[in-house]
């Protein structure tokens, strides 16, 4: 998560103090008359001196920059030999690209530029340009998705800090520290050997060596850290979520209520919450010799949870867990403040209010919608096609998936729904306007008399298909893709494709699919999952993904404060990587994986949001 506004608000000044203060150095060695734009690449172009032609195009890059031209200023940085120039013009060079990139949100470029970045280059410029080196070195590497190296550059330029709080300071440092993969933080802490560094690079390993930990624990690895690093900035100033981590340790809740439906129709699912929440509270009994929280159970079914809650309040609890169904909330949702803080398993709508104390937390497929337009973005996929099932659910995620989509800069080509017996062929067909293709030949057919060969063509815009179907449908409409001309387009989908347990026999005509689903499924160290699953095997057949809501609505418990008041915090669960937004609702980021033989084979980038796993989970597949 990057914090690009506060960045951003500096780039309108950036070329009236790029012109007064790195200008310097090339300054004393040309002629002061000014020149326009054109003279300047002439010029250019005319001299046979290198080093002098690249000072000149330099002018030129400033000026474009100057003009907000930021188009051609790229065109000319990226033709530009560099080697030629001297120390202060390559230091130049890089701020004008980093300018560059920053402005336009140049995610290609900064990938190219990052690795050759010196943390050392801000010390270099111009005492009025230094805090703005910083910030730009920041926001490139950000750009490229390297939050380690924005991490170093921060840490390794505190004295040109003195514009900025200290604890805002640390507070991105252990932002970017937490979400690099580990791996890098050991090479780093093998690279760079001063105190500060380390320390911070030390911090950072030891709580990610148990991402899971309870709350007490986390805390104690903190107060040992601080005991071997006395004198380090981050002992002295620690990050904010640090520090509430420690008083929270001690406030969190400690009388629980969970209140779910045990009976009736949604009995199952109930349940199947219950032992993934009383797991969770075993296994911290386990970590911690006792347990932080008792938790009293309560049957929802059949009475209003408006008056269950009113009587919960006579128990004095510091927490209420549940309820599941949205309706549920429809007493609650009008007050202003809830006497009692409720973390809802469930989500209002957008545009209903949410009471102060109300949380909201769900397995979402919104959510997934959501993440597979994002993962379209990232690939570079514009135009899709979805296909989805008939019915207000299907609508819910179309309309999730296009919204997400457009922000993005997508276009959602065409959308299409099935019924459980619909004409699956027929669907397809029309999705790829193989139908529209036949009609044309027909048409040129019979205008011209002559009869004609012919082999339909799908349409060439589309660039990507989501797929938004069960596994059943997912294996006789993945081979039609491919049967219509499409085997080359790519296909995504959410958790829906996969019934959660490999099936390599059934589940071949999937193959190639990219999906996201929770790390509980997806994941090898999930231990909780085995044991669940032998101890109630009824409901893991069908609601094994509510035995991981069950265990991270108890991890929440203490953890809402931390998601509410400290940005782009976040907590790795079982369902996967938990965020809170300004409505106080909690959203996923999940794993991927893509259908290779029939498995699911972890992607690359998922391997490295979960810290560098490689065992292999049975039946589970992790790629090269």
């Amino acid at each position: 998560m990057t914090d690009m506004t506060r960045q951003r608000f500096l780039l309108p000044l950036f070329a009236i103090l790029l012109l007064a203060g790195c200008a310097t150095p090339l300054d004393q060695e040309r002629d002061t008359t000014p020149f326009t734009l054109e003279q300047l690449l002439q010029q250019a172009r005319d001299t046979s001196d290198l080093a002098a032609s690249q000072r000149l195009r330099l002018q030129a890059v400033e000026m474009l920059q100057q003009q907000q031209d930021y188009e051609s200023a790229r065109q000319l940085l990226q033709t530009m030999a560099t080697e030629r120039l001297k120390q202060a013009e390559r230091d130049q060079f890089q701020l004008l690209a980093m300018n560059n990139i920053v402005a336009t949100g140049d995610r290609r470029w900064a990938g190219t530029l990052s690795p050759s970045l010196d943390p050392n280059h801000p010390e270099r410029l111009p005492e009025n340009m230094q805090l703005l080196g910083i910030q730009l070195q920041e926001d490139t590497h950000l750009l490229a998705q390297q939050p380690l190296r924005a991490a170093l550059v921060l840490i390794r330029n505190p004295q040109l800090a003195d514009s900025e709080e200290l604890s805002q300071r640390h507070d991105r440092i252990w932002r970017y520290l937490r979400g690099s993969h580990e791996d890098d933080l050991e090479q780093a802490s093998r690279d760079f050997s001063d105190h500060t560094t380390q320390g911070w690079l030390e911090l950072a390993l030891v709580l990610m060596a148990d991402p899971r930990a309870v709350m007490e624990a986390q805390s104690a690895t903190v107060r040992r850290w601080q005991q071997n690093w006395p004198n380090h900035p981050a002992a002295m100033e620690p990050p904010r979520e640090l520090q509430l981590i420690a008083r929270l340790s001690q406030d969190r809740p400690r009388k629980i209520v969970l209140a779910l439906p045990l009976s009736g129709p949604l009995a199952s699912a109930g349940r199947a919450i219950r032992e993934g929440f009383m797991a969770a509270v075993y296994e911290e009994f386990s970590q911690n010799g006792e347990s932080g929280a008792s938790v009293d159970i309560f049957d929802t079914h059949g009475t209003p949870f408006s008056e269950i809650y009113a009587e919960l309040l006579t128990s004095n609890p510091d927490l209420v867990v549940g309820p599941l169904g949205r309706d549920d909330l429809a007493g609650l949702k009008n007050q202003d403040r809830l006497p009692v803080p409720l973390l809802a398993l469930s989500y209002l709508e957008d545009d209903e209010p949410v009471p102060q104390g109300l949380y909201q937390f769900g397995l979402s497929g919104e959510d997934e919608a959501r993440q597979v337009a994002d993962r379209l973005a990232r690939d570079g996929h514009r135009n899709a096609i979805l296909i989805a099932p008939r019915g207000e659910w299907g609508e819910r995620m179309k309309d999730s998936f296009n919204k997400r989509h457009e922000a993005r800069g997508g276009t959602l080509l065409h959308s299409a729904t099935y019924a459980n017996q619909g004409d699956l062929r027929q669907l397809v067909s029309t999705a790829f306007g193989i139908d529209v293709s036949r009609q044309r030949a027909n048409n040129l057919q019979r205008i011209t008399g002559v009869g004609l060969q012919f082999e339909p063509r799908r349409r060439q815009d589309i660039d990507a298909i989501v797929l938004l179907a069960p596994p059943g449908q997912a294996r006789q409409l993945n081979p039609l893709f491919a049967f219509y001309y499409g085997a080359d387009l790519p296909v995504y989908g959410t958790s829906l494709l996969y019934g959660g347990n490999p099936d390599p026999s059934r589940d071949g005509d999937l193959g190639g699919i990219h999906f996201t689903d929770i790390p509980w499924v997806l994941q090898p160290e999930e231990e909780l999952r085995p044991v669940l699953q032998q101890l109630f095997p009824a409901l893991a057949n069908r609601y094994d993904r509510l035995f991981a809501l069950g265990a991270d609505s108890f991890r929440l418990t203490g953890r809402l404060p931390l998601l509410e008041e400290v940005e782009d915090s976040w907590m790795n669960g079982h369902t996967g990587r938990l965020y809170m937004d300004e409505r106080r609702a909690i959203y996923r980021e999940q794993r991927w994986a893509q259908f290779r033989s029939g498995r699911p084979v972890l992607t690359e980038e998922s391997r490295e949001q979960s810290g560098g796993q490689t065992a292999p989970l049975p039946g589970v597949q992790q790629s090269n």
